[in-house]
């Protein structure tokens, strides 16, 4: 608290400058930004009739699916597995 103290003391005397804006490109709102967001991956947030079976499966079954794909869990939280099958069909 006492360095604080001090270091407020030795700035209250400095007063900030503000940085000057510089436009980089005129047309970035016009072509730049749609360029850019086409080349990020999307997630949707529409849900398949796949995502809509895999959260009627038991944790049971989820992980016999996740050792089909090599992955061997002792984990029996459901919303985990779901994670760890969707994560390992992305790989």
């Amino acid at each position: 608290m006492l360095l604080a103290e001090k270091r407020l003391g030795y700035l209250s005397d400095v007063r900030r400058t503000p940085r000057r804006y510089e436009k980089k490109s005129d047309d970035y709102w016009s072509k730049g930004i749609r360029e850019s967001r086409s080349k990020r991956p999307r997630l949707s947030n529409e849900t398949s009739e796949n995502e809509d079976t895999l959260l009627t499966l038991t944790p049971d079954e989820l992980r016999s699916r996740l050792k089909d794909l090599g992955i061997k869990t002792k984990v029996k939280n459901v919303t985990r597995l779901l994670d760890m099958y969707r994560i390992a069909l992305q790989q």
